[in-house]
């Protein structure tokens, strides 16, 4: 509907015919444009549409009467056009100049500005593949020399039997990457611990570079599977509350501890040890310290006890199960749940630099 405010006189004779003259009921067409006042005197609103004009008397009497012309003119309807064009384009040209420039910056894209990728012998590791272990330094850099299979389960939080798709060579084959960003850039969220933000960020940023340099292409979907449950044990947790603690945690052989580390630390810990994925059902926020200490179940870390020397059946150390429930009031239980699964679309092997 045009606002006939805006218009001039001429510009509303041209209305009021042509609306006339396409059928409209002189009455009705007359009570509406009443009706139109009557709300724009009621309104608190500065922005109500009205009709004004001393002309106004004059325009209903010649509605009612139905003094129309019942055809428009050439020149009259190039001023209708025109009135009209300027009704509905003026406030969008308005908006338009109006709009904020703030909301027009975009969100920082996190990418690797030095990356070096070659192909190396897996004997040089001496075994078989081993946990990524990323060396994180201030600027958010990595070092990784693990398979592309590796790399891409810790970009995406997820273990080995959450990934699947691909050819062989993604399994088999061991890249050296070392790479860097410029400089550590973004927003600063108080809810998440520092070493927290940089591993997310160090994450991203191998996602895209997994992108750039492999092609990587994936999709996620969810199925159920065996997942662990963690929750709190009757009586209640008995982790310690450090929200001033520096917010990580640490994994070794058969010992799990965290310093001002949220639940969630803990249970991606666990679902490493438990090779299984661990969902957080105790509600528990905050951050705390705890140290968990049991004996190792995973097979990775028996072997690794095992080369240096360590005894592994005479372990006097309790399971992980009995350990989380006396030491942190914790729960482990077994059940089917949701689990998030990426698929390997597409991926091809890089060039080397």
């Amino acid at each position: 509907m045009v606002d006939r405010s805006t218009l001039g006189g001429g510009a509303r004779t041209a209305c009021d015919e042509e609306v006339v003259r396409q059928g409209a009921e002189p009455n009705v067409y007359a009570e509406g444009i009443l009706n139109v006042c009557k709300f724009y005197l009621q309104s608190p609103l500065a922005c109500a549409s009205g009709v004004t004009g001393a002309d106004l008397k004059k325009r209903i009497e010649a509605i009612v009467a139905n003094r129309i012309a019942p055809r428009l003119t050439a020149a009259k309807k190039m001023l209708l056009a025109a009135a009209g064009m300027a009704a509905i384009g003026a406030p969008v040209l308005i908006g338009l100049w109006r709009a904020p420039s703030g909301n027009a910056q975009s969100p920082e894209k996190l990418v690797f500005e030095l990356a070096s990728i070659k192909h190396m012998d897996p004997s040089a590791l001496g075994g078989g593949p081993r946990p990524l272990a990323p060396g994180v330094t201030p600027g958010g850099g990595i070092r990784s020399q693990v398979p592309i299979f590796n790399l891409i389960c810790w970009a995406y939080r997820i273990d080995g039997a959450q990934l699947s798709g691909g050819p062989s060579w993604v399994r088999s084959d061991h890249y050296d990457i070392q790479a860097k960003p410029e400089k550590l850039e973004g927003p600063e969220d108080p809810s998440v611990s520092a070493s927290e933000r940089r591993a997310n960020r160090v994450r991203e940023r191998v996602k895209a570079l997994l992108a750039e340099r492999f092609h990587l292409a994936v999709r996620t979907e969810t199925k159920e599977a065996a997942v662990y449950v963690l929750s709190v044990a009757k009586g209640g947790h008995k982790l310690t509350p450090d929200p001033e603690g520096r917010g990580a945690a640490s994994r070794g052989a058969g010992v799990i501890e965290g310093m001002g580390a949220p639940i969630s630390f803990l249970a991606v810990n666990l679902k490493l040890e438990l090779g299984r994925p661990v969902l957080d059902e105790t509600d528990l926020d905050g951050r705390f310290k705890f140290k968990l200490e049991f004996r190792p179940e995973g097979a990775d870390v028996r072997q690794a006890l095992a080369l240096a020397g360590e005894p592994v059946a005479d372990d006097p150390r309790p399971s992980i199960f009995t350990a989380i429930k006396n030491q942190l009031g914790l729960e482990l239980q077994s059940r089917k749940g949701p689990v998030t699964a990426v698929v390997i679309e597409r991926i091809a092997r890089p060039t080397e630099n």
